[in-house]
């Protein structure tokens, strides 16, 4: 899924800025609760050297069409962790999640 995969990786993906748009069913990350899943699985994961992971950032907003909320956005961004102890670094990779329904699932 999109949420799983780095954005390199994408089909279709370009650092050259433009927009490129998916549809993605998210899964959880415990099979209790709301949470979502945003690890990516990456090279570096699987030796142990850090992670990369998606990350919300602000409010979820609601998307409104003539007065009524017809879903939810968030905007997550990407942060990598690479080697031990140390602190997630940002990166310049967004993604604007949409999703229908009034509910803001994390």
């Amino acid at each position: 899924g999109i949420c799983y995969t780095h954005p390199e990786k994408l089909p279709g993906v370009t650092r050259g800025g433009l927009s490129r748009h998916f549809f993605h069913r998210p899964s959880k990350a415990y099979t209790t609760g709301t949470r979502k899943r945003r690890k990516i699985q990456t090279d570096c994961d699987l030796q142990g050297m850090g992670e990369t992971r998606w990350h919300k950032t602000g409010k979820t907003r609601p998307v409104m069409v003539n007065g009524t909320q017809k879903g939810c956005k968030k905007i997550l961004v990407l942060y990598t962790n690479f080697g031990k102890n140390r602190k997630p670094e940002k990166t310049n990779w967004v993604m604007h999640q949409y999703h229908l329904g009034q509910h803001e699932e994390e």
